[in-house]
C-alpha cells in the first residue's frame, strides 16, 4: 500500500491516506458493535475492507441489512461457515445504518 502511494501526487497521497484511516476506523468501530450485537455469534479477526461474521439467525441479519439498502454477502453455502455473512466496510452513514437495522431486537 505504502509504494503505490509513493507514486502519487502529493494531494492524492493525503487523499487515499485519509480514505484509509476512515476505513480502518469504520472497520474498527462495526466489529466492536457487531460483537456486541445479539444475532451475532462471532466476528473474525479482518485485515480487509470487511468483516466476515457468523450469525445466530443469518437470515434475518441478511434481511435487516438488505432492507437498509446495503449488500450483505453470504456465505453459508462454503464448508466450515455454517450462518456466516460477508459485510463490505462502507461509508460511515452506510455504516450506521447497517447496525441501526441490525441492533434492533
Amino acid at each position: 500500500m505504502d509504494e503505490v502511494l509513493a507514486l502519487t501526487e502529493a494531494p492524492q497521497r493525503a487523499l487515499s491516506a485519509a480514505r484509509i484511516r476512515t476505513l480502518l476506523d469504520e472497520r474498527t468501530l462495526m466489529h466492536d458493535r457487531l460483537q456486541r450485537c445479539t444475532n451475532v455469534a462471532r466476528v473474525f479477526p479482518s485485515d480487509a475492507n470487511f468483516l466476515l461474521i457468523e450469525c445466530r439467525d443469518a437470515d434475518r441479519f441478511f434481511a435487516a441489512g438488505k432492507s437498509a439498502g446495503l449488500i450483505v454477502r453470504d456465505f453459508s453455502s462454503y464448508p466450515g461457515l455454517a450462518n456466516c455473512l460477508r459485510i463490505s466496510i462502507g461509508t460511515p452513514d452506510q455504516n450506521q445504518r447497517l447496525l441501526a437495522a441490525v441492533e434492533q431486537p
